[in-house]
C-alpha cells in the first residue's frame, strides 16, 4: 500500500498524522494555557487538504475491499458448511452401503454353504442311485442266467428223458 503512495503523499499523510497526535498529547497535559495554533502556507493546506482525500479514498478503497472479502468469507463459510453436510451425508450413506453389502456378503456365504450342501446331497444321491442301478442290473443279469440254466437244464433232462425212452 505504501509503494503505490507518492512521496508527497506520503509526507502529508505523516503531517496530517503527527498534526492529529498533538491534540492528544496537549490534551493529556495537565495545563491549562491558551489553544496553540498552527499556520501554513495556502499550498501547505492545499497539499494537506489533497493528501487528506487520497487517504480518504484509499480508506474507502480498503473498507470495499474488507466489504469483499467479509462477503467472500461468509460464502465460503456457507460453502464449507454444505460440503461438511455433504461429507456428512455421504458417510452415512456409505456406512449403510457398507452394512447392506456385508448382509448381502453374509447371505451369499449362506447360499453357498446351503449349495454346497446341495451338491454334496446329489452327489451322493447319484452314486446311491448309480449303486442301486448297479445291483439292479446285476439281478437282472444273474436271474437271466439262472432261468437260462434251468431252460438248458430242463432241455437236456427232456432231451435225455427222450433218449431213454427212445432207448428203451
Amino acid at each position: 500500500m505504501w509503494k503505490a503512495l507518492s512521496r508527497s503523499t506520503a509526507a502529508g499523510l505523516l503531517l496530517l498524522v503527527s498534526l492529529s497526535v498533538l491534540p492528544a498529547i496537549s490534551y493529556g497535559a495537565e495545563t491549562t494555557g491558551p489553544e496553540q495554533t498552527v499556520t501554513m502556507t495556502m499550498t501547505e493546506y492545499m497539499k494537506l487538504r489533497q493528501n487528506a482525500r487520497q487517504l480518504s479514498k484509499v480508506q474507502q478503497q480498503e473498507a470495499e475491499k474488507w466489504n469483499l472479502l467479509s462477503a467472500s468469507q461468509k460464502q465460503q463459510a456457507e460453502t464449507l458448511n454444505q460440503q461438511r453436510e455433504e461429507i456428512e451425508n455421504s458417510q452415512k450413506e456409505i456406512a449403510e452401503t457398507r452394512q447392506s453389502l456385508e448382509r448381502a456378503n453374509s447371505l451369499l456365504k449362506k447360499a453357498n454353504e446351503s449349495l454346497e450342501s446341495q451338491k454334496k446331497s446329489y452327489q451322493k444321491l447319484t452314486e446311491e442311485t448309480e449303486s442301486e442301478l448297479r445291483r439292479k442290473n446285476h439281478e437282472i443279469v444273474v436271474a437271466k442266467r439262472q432261468r437260462d440254466a434251468w431252460a438248458i437244464g430242463a432241455g437236456l433232462i427232456g432231451i435225455f428223458g427222450i433218449v431213454r425212452a427212445a432207448s428203451g
